[in-house]
């Protein structure tokens, strides 16, 4: 029968939540950040966005909202994940988490983009009352950015995956394919931050693959985190070999 515990500093609770917090993530992410625009931008229309942005306020509104939602629950997830995997090894656990809290900082940045968006179109802020050619170009500029910034906070959520399967492998305390999983989900948001800049017409192809990756490859970890916890002393024979290996 396996001992189900968790790490001393960090209580068998506190992973389950951890494991929630991810489904939460999972399901707000999609909605906020995809659903939510493909119905309140118009591709290659900027006047058409300003207005479908005025009529469409209520929805626009509710996909920012759910958006720092997704960002404070990230910085539960930063800490949660930093103490789970410090004592497997700081130094990478540290620059995971250092990683993660940019991709924070830069959703922060573009939740800020689609505020100002938001505002002008509805005539508020600094640029609301410019004439409507002018005002759209605004809106234009200031989605565009939002978008950019999208691409880069993917890059370093991409690090922070890559970086959270091998943490995942060598910690030892839930099974290896984990984190193997979890890297797959690093390639395909690195996949997702570069592939608009590197290959700017694979973007529905690039699209698929990433949505595949993240969700095949971050899941599974989650999931085992909410009905399995962790192994402990599994982890600390596993690492306790590896060392006499050596």
């Amino acid at each position: 029968m396996n001992t189900l515990s968790a790490s001393p500093s960090l209580p068998a609770p506190a992973v389950r939540t951890a494991g929630a917090v991810f489904v939460l993530l999972l399901v707000l992410g999609p909605v906020c950040l995809m659903v939510v625009p493909s119905h309140t931008v118009v591709a290659g229309d900027a006047a058409a966005t300003v207005t479908r942005l005025a009529a469409e306020g209520g929805l626009m509104r509710l996909g920012l909202l759910g958006e720092a939602v997704i960002a404070l629950a990230e910085l539960f997830m930063i800490v949660a994940l930093w103490v789970l995997f410090r004592p497997v090894h700081g130094p990478v656990a540290l620059v995971a988490a250092g990683a993660r809290g940019a991709m924070v900082v830069l959703q922060g940045a573009a939740l800020a983009c689609g505020l100002a968006a938001l505002s002008w179109a509805e005539g508020r802020g600094l640029l609301g009352a410019l004439p409507k050619d002018e005002l759209a170009r605004a809106v234009a500029v200031v989605l565009e950015l939002r978008t950019q910034v999208g691409l880069v906070w993917q890059l370093f959520f991409g690090l922070h995956c890559l970086l959270l399967g091998f943490l995942i492998a060598r910690a030892g305390f839930v099974p290896r394919v984990l984190g193997a999983l979890m890297a797959v989900a690093g390639l395909g948001y690195l996949l997702a931050g570069l592939g608009p800049w590197l290959v700017p017409g694979a973007q529905a192809v690039t699209d698929v693959v990433v949505g595949l990756c993240a969700f095949l490859g971050e899941t599974p970890f989650f999931v085992w985190l909410i009905a399995k916890g962790i192994d402990v002393p599994r982890g600390d024979r596993r690492r306790a070999e590896a060392a006499a290996a050596r």
